[in-house]
């Protein structure tokens, strides 16, 4: 089974809910919107997690799906409310468990977990599982990833690379 297939296995009730479907109207990182964002995160997050199975680190892909998934859609749902940009760091992760928890009625402490604390070290509370420093990594990964593409992107209109 691919990544991908696997990502729409388990995270069918979320992609197919209207809190994520109104996640792709929202910009996300300048080059991306919330939807896609979360589900690159999960992309990047699984990758890590197949390679720490090999290892023998036994991760729980189920949740690590789930809470990549819902990671950020306090964003898209709550966005407006927030009034900087310190207290979406610190806010956004709480509406992001209340949106989860409205999906995902059996959500479990592992995809709580990964959801509270994926901003951190920029919140002090750091993740207490394996799959929540994942998924903080995966997220900090992908924001620079998109980052990276703006900025590559800009230099080569400029044709600073002919």
């Amino acid at each position: 089974m691919s990544i991908r297939d696997e990502i729409r296995g388990v995270g069918r009730e979320i992609l197919t809910s209207e809190a994520y479907q109104s996640a792709m109207a929202r910009e996300h990182h300048y080059n991306s919107n919330v939807a896609d964002h979360s589900y690159s995160v999960a992309m990047t997050s699984l990758k890590v997690c197949k390679v720490l199975n090999k290892l023998h680190v036994r991760t729980d892909n189920r949740a690590m799906i789930r809470g990549a998934l819902c990671h950020d859609l306090g964003l898209a749902r709550f966005r407006h409310t927030y009034q900087s940009g310190k207290q979406c760091c610190f806010q956004h992760p709480v509406d992001s468990v209340d949106v989860a928890k409205e999906i995902l009625p059996d959500i479990n402490e592992v995809e709580v977990d990964i959801i509270s604390h994926h901003m951190f070290p920029l919140t002090i509370h750091p993740p207490k599982t394996v799959e929540g420093y994942v998924i903080t990594y995966a997220d900090k990964y992908c924001s620079i990833k998109d980052f990276v593409c703006i900025v590559a992107g800009k230099l080569r209109r400029k044709k600073v690379y002919a």
